[in-house]
């Protein structure tokens, strides 16, 4: 997600918007979020307490009170959310099972004004293969209203990311190529 999130055209989606990640967990990707880009506010949204827990240690940890807050959140149940809808709502890595994706995507499609973005290789591998993953992803986004879903290859995101001159970004590249070989072809995020 956080090379995602430095991606120029990424960037740009995030200038001044209100940002809800859901599923947040350790709140990494909304950290990101909040430290790469030019975001007004970040809400690092998650199901479980305990979660909620370790987001607000890492928000000090990383000084960034003034741009996030945590939320308790669960997907499909709680919509009384403090402000209007969110510019831009984003999960990443956050469904570990298939038949919750619904209750995801008709979460983000109630809070979101324009767009939401989701980053998930994970559910790919349980769903049995990225045509079947994608399938199930675009129509769980159509029932939940959403007009249009694209798919981003992982090859062309670590290709910008090489040539981005960021070592982090470059130590990730490699650490995502080590992992998954250098054939990339037939995976997308």
């Amino acid at each position: 997600m956080s090379m995602l999130c430095l991606s120029p055209d990424m960037k740009k989606t995030f200038a001044g918007a209100n940002v809800l990640e859901l599923g947040s967990g350790s709140g990494f990707a909304g950290i990101s979020i909040a430290l790469g880009t030019d975001c007004k506010k970040v809400v690092l949204s998650d199901g479980e307490a305990s979660s909620i827990q370790i987001i607000d240690k890492n928000i000090e940890k990383n000084n960034l009170r003034s741009v996030c807050q945590s939320q308790l959140l669960c997907w499909n149940v709680d919509f009384e959310l403090d402000i209007e809808k969110y510019d831009t709502v984003v999960a990443c890595d956050c469904v570990y099972d298939v038949s919750i994706l619904p209750a995801l995507f008709h979460t983000a499609s109630a809070c979101t004004k324009t767009r939401f973005l989701v980053v998930n290789i994970q559910n790919r591998l349980l769903c049995g293969g990225l045509e079947e993953a994608n399938a199930f992803m675009l129509e769980a986004a159509l029932s939940a209203g959403f007009t249009k879903f694209e798919h981003h290859s992982l090859k062309g995101l670590i290709e910008y990311s090489k040539s981005a001159g960021s070592e982090f970004l470059q130590e990730q590249t490699r650490k995502i190529i080590a992992a998954t070989g250098e054939n990339l072809d037939g995976m997308d995020i």
